[in-house]
């Protein structure tokens, strides 16, 4: 006879009956019965469990071949492992469940995640100084970062590994979720996925629900104690004026729409100034422009534009132009290199005014210290060569000099052939200032409608005070020599 299976509730069970060991129902005790393998499965089929039950009076012992019979009919064909049912047959173990076949689990994949290296919300608050002080001036409102820099690590979502029941059907894993986060300006994905970065130099800020990075930093109304001083990497614009006491130090352009007094700019671009400026300072690597200026230092390497300048200390590397609107330049001191073209210049009331136009006035300076030290310098050269001939002829007369004598031999052809070198390097350096002067000379000065004693105006080395009132008047290096004035 085959097995018989018996279903009983969530368990499979099966009667040992082999034919094999058939025995006459005459020679059976009646009350006998042969073993049974019950088989049990975890509520997600993840597993079966193997459980025997003991035959009584006399019945048939459980095979192998009936557990393997048992599994085929329930359907199980995956991660079966016939050892357990081996071990539990060979020591005739009924007093326990056992796992016979196991299932692959599932690998869900795991969620991606992003990690930032900075706060995504910044507060305004005083910076620590030294000795706990607080820095009541910087309060934080700029993060400058450069282009490359990482703003946040990115997880990708782990793979999705599916699993298979002990029935052989495939269990569907979960796909891992991508992190959530946005790109936002000036930003940008890099590493394959990996990294956040920073696309361009500039303010890193959290807008909204992401991270920016802006090249121009905007301040929509003025810098000052809501504010702190700002020192930033791009550019900056200051809708509103900058107040007293506070600065801004850009490694771009500076523009102010309003009025900066008593305050500090500081630019490696231009610097534009839409009203005026007053009691303050000002440096810039390009350009600057202004309405106004008084009372105020201004080191500009580029061109210089202004309607009018009233007791300001002025350095330009390029063309100065006060002559739009009053175009006054009136008290203080203006140095342009390369042009200076003005309305007024000076006042009726005798004003000190200082003009210098080219580097003239500045090299020349140098030129008369450069020449005192060629004179010196070919004064000791004189020296050491009556030196060096000297113990020469006296060399060839007596033979060998005494080591003292050889050595101050040597050190005077040494510090000969030093001079020698200095010299040349120095007349280099005067010829180049002399080419310099010639150049200012070819420059001219524009007063276009008055030019007032008082001044005094400078171009390459020479000097004119001026002494009468001069009306529409270019000043320039005449043929002779000498500044002179001419109508215009």
């Amino acid at each position: 006879m085959p097995v018989e299976n018996i279903q009983k509730g969530g368990e499979v069970v099966s009667e040992v009956n082999g034919a094999e060991n058939m025995v006459s129902t005459d020679n059976k005790n009646s009350n006998s019965q042969d073993a049974m393998v019950v088989l049990e499965f975890a509520s997600d089929d993840s597993a079966a469990y193997i459980s025997l039950v003991e035959p009584l009076g006399g019945g048939r012992e459980p095979t192998l071949l009936d557990v393997e019979a048992e599994l085929k009919l329930a359907g199980v064909t995956h991660g079966i492992d016939l050892d357990v049912a081996k071990e539990m047959l060979a020591h005739k173990d009924y007093s326990r469940k056992a796992c016979i076949a196991r299932g692959t689990p599932v690998i869900n994949g795991k969620d991606g995640r992003i990690q930032f290296f900075f706060k995504p919300a910044v507060e305004l608050a005083p910076k620590d100084k030294r000795y706990g002080e607080k820095d009541m001036k910087n309060l934080g409102l700029v993060t400058n970062i450069l282009a490359e820099t990482p703003i946040a690590k990115i997880e990708l979502p782990s793979e999705a590994v599916d699993g298979t029941d002990v029935f052989g059907r495939t269990i569907i894993a979960r796909p891992g979720r991508e992190a959530g986060f946005k790109i936002g300006s000036g930003t940008k994905i890099v590493s394959e996925g990996t990294l956040m970065v920073a696309e361009v130099d500039g303010n890193l800020r959290w807008l909204k629900d992401r991270f920016v990075v802006e090249d121009t930093l905007v301040i929509p109304e003025n810098v000052g104690t809501s504010t702190g001083n700002i020192e930033f990497i791009g550019s900056v614009l200051v809708k509103g004026e900058v107040k007293e006491n506070f600065s801004i130090i850009s490694k771009k352009n500076i523009t102010v729409n309003n009025f900066v007094s008593n305050a500090t700019l500081v630019a490696e671009g231009d610097i534009t100034v839409g009203l005026g400026v007053i009691n303050s300072s000002l440096s810039a690597k390009g350009n600057i422009k202004l309405n106004f200026c008084e009372n105020s230092t201004v080191d500009c390497q580029g061109d210089f534009t202004s309607q009018s300048c009233i007791l300001s200390d002025i350095y330009c590397g390029g063309a100065m132009n006060v002559s739009t609107g009053k175009g006054v330049v009136v008290g203080g001191k203006y140095t342009a290199i390369s042009g200076f073209n003005a309305n007024i210049i000076g006042s009726e009331n005798y004003a000190k005014t200082s003009v210098t136009l080219g580097r003239g006035a500045l090299i020349s300076d140098e030129r008369l210290v450069l020449e005192e030290r060629v004179k010196a310098l070919e004064t000791n050269l004189k020296k050491l060569i009556q030196v060096a001939n000297l113990l020469q002829e006296y060399k060839q007369k007596t033979g060998p000099l005494p080591p003292e004598r050889e050595s101050m031999l040597a050190s005077a052809i040494r510090s000969k052939f030093t001079f020698q070198r200095e010299i040349n390097q120095i007349k280099k350096r005067i010829k180049e200032i002399n080419y310099e002067l010639q150049k200012a000379a070819d420059l001219t000065l524009y007063a276009r409608k008055n030019l007032w004693p008082g001044t005094t105006i400078k171009i390459g080395a020479e000097v004119l005070t001026v002494r009468d009132a001069h009306i529409r008047t270019a000043v320039r290096v005449g043929k002779s020599g000498a500044i002179e004035c001419v109508s215009i």
